[in-house]
C-alpha cells in the first residue's frame, strides 16, 4: 500500500525507512555517511490469502497503522518485483507511529529489530529519490494515475529537474464553478468540538462556529491563542446517507457537468474541512453521480477559502469565479477578492445558500460604481 495525500494541490507520499546496521549500533555512533533505504509498505503473500489481505496485513506490520479503506483496481502500480495499490490517506500522522509495533526481522541479520524505523510524508521527487531502486520506477506510475498526466520528465537533459505535476494545465478555462461541500452540496450532520479555556468543550455547527469566529479580529488563530481548541476531527468522515441538496446538485449539472452549457468553465469542490476528508468526499460525489477529478476536491482546512481561490486562478486566464457557499464568512472573504489590484480583470458571482440549501435568483454580482458628486436641494421647488 502507498498512501498519498494533496497539500495545496502537490501529492506527497508516505514511506518508511528500512532499519539498517546504523540503527541497532548505540546512540554515540556517528550518523552514517549514505542514504539509508525506504519502501513502500509491502511484502509477500502469505498461504491462503489474497492479495488485497496481504496488502493491508503488510501494511498494518510495517507502518503500524491499518487501512479499512477501499483498494481500488484503478490505482494500482507494479512492475517485475511489486503491486501496490495508491490509498488516499491524508489523516495518517507520522508522529503517531510507533516503532515497538513495527513487526520484528527474523534471521540473523538484525534479528529482533523492527522492520520500519521511521516514516514519512514526501513529495514525488523526494520519494523516487529515497526509495530503492527496485521501486523507483513506481512514482511515475503514480504521477500518472493521481494527475491524469503523462507530461513526466524522463528525458536525460531533464534529470535531476524538479518535476512538475500542475493539476490544471486547461488553459482555455475561463470560468471556475466553486461549490462548499457541507450544507452546500450536501446537508451533513458535522460539528466542530470547541474546548474553552477553562477546559469546558461544547459542539458548534457551521453557524455557530462562523459566530465565534467572529466573535475575535483574528480569527481562528486568535482564538488558539486565547486558549481555544478547535477539533474538527469530525469532518473527516462523510455519512453515505447525507442527503443532497437538489437545488445545487441541479446547478451543477446544468453548468458544470454539461459541457455545452459551459465549455470553457471548469468545476472545484472546496471545503473548509482537513485534506483526510477529501477523499470521502470525492467518493460521496462519485457514490451520487458528480463527476469531479479527484484533484479538484480541496481542503482547506479552516483557512481562507479567498486566498486558496486566488492560487488557483494566478497565472491562468480565468475571467469569472462562481462560488456558492452557506457561511457569511466565506462569503465575505471571497467578496473581498474584487478589492484585490491583482484581481481587476476577475469578475466574482457569489451565491449565499440558506438553510433550506435555496440560493438567490440572481448572485451577489461584482459592480464597480464610478463616484460622483451630487448637488442636493433642500426644501419646496
Amino acid at each position: 500500500i502507498l498512501p498519498y495525500r494533496m497539500i495545496d494541490g502537490e501529492i506527497e507520499f508516505l514511506i518508511g525507512e528500512m532499519t539498517n546496521i546504523y540503527h541497532a549500533l548505540p546512540d554515540e555512533t556517528p550518523e552514517p555517511d549514505f542514504q539509508g533505504k525506504w519502501t513502500c509498505f509491502k511484502g509477500g503473500v502469505d498461504d491462503g490469502e489474497d492479495e488485497k489481505s496481504a496488502a493491508r496485513r503488510e501494511f498494518q506490520e510495517e507502518s503500524t497503522f491499518t487501512w479499512d479503506g477501499q483498494l481500488d483496481d484503478s490505482k494500482i502500480v507494479q512492475n517485475k518485483k511489486v503491486k501496490i495499490w495508491l490509498v488516499d490517506a491524508a489523516d495518517l500522522d507520522p508522529s503517531k507511529f510507533n516503532r515497538n509495533d513495527v513487526h520484528k526481522i527474523t534471521g540473523d541479520y538484525l534479528n529482533g529489530m523492527p522492520e520500519i524505523w521511521s516514516i514519512g510524508w514526501f513529495s514525488p521527487e523526494e520519494t523516487q529519490s529515497k526509495l530503492a531502486n527496485n521501486q523507483k520506477d513506481l512514482i511515475p506510475q503514480a504521477i500518472e494515475i493521481l494527475t491524469d498526466s503523462a507530461d513526466i520528465p524522463e528525458e536525460p537533459e531533464n534529470e535531476g529537474a524538479p518535476m512538475s505535476f500542475a493539476l490544471n494545465e486547461n488553459e482555455n478555462i475561463e470560468v471556475l464553478h466553486i461549490f462548499d461541500f457541507d450544507d452546500t452540496i450536501a446537508f451533513t450532520e458535522t460539528h466542530t468540538t470547541v474546548t474553552a479555556p477553562n477546559g469546558r468543550k461544547y459542539k458548534v455547527d457551521q453557524a455557530g462556529l462562523d459566530k465565534l469566529l467572529k466573535s475575535v479580529d483574528g480569527g481562528e488563530d486568535e482564538l488558539r491563542a486565547k486558549g481555544f481548541d478547535l477539533d474538527f476531527s469530525g469532518f473527516k468522515t462523510v455519512s453515505p446517507d447525507s442527503e443532497l441538496n437538489p437545488v445545487i446538485v441541479r446547478r451543477i449539472d446544468a453548468c458544470c457537468l454539461a459541457g455545452d452549457r459551459d465549455p470553457n468553465g471548469d468545476f472545484y469542490v472546496l471545503t473548509a474541512r482537513a485534506a483526510a476528508a477529501e477523499g470521502p468526499i470525492h467518493q460521496y460525489l462519485a457514490d451520487n453521480g458528480i463527476e469531479i477529478d479527484r484533484s479538484k476536491v480541496i481542503g482547506v482546512e479552516g483557512k481562507s477559502k479567498a486566498s486558496r481561490i486566488k492560487s488557483l486562478i494566478s497565472g491562468t486566464n480565468v475571467k469569472k469565479i462562481i462560488f456558492y457557499d452557506d457561511s457569511d464568512n466565506n462569503i465575505k472573504d471571497v467578496a473581498g477578492l474584487r478589492q484585490d489590484p491583482e484581481l481587476q480583470d476577475v469578475t466574482f458571482e457569489l451565491y449565499p445558500v440558506d438553510k433550506q440549501g435555496n440560493i438567490p435568483k440572481k448572485p451577489m454580482q461584482e459592480t464597480n460604481y464610478d463616484r460622483k458628486r451630487f448637488k442636493i436641494k433642500i426644501g419646496a421647488r
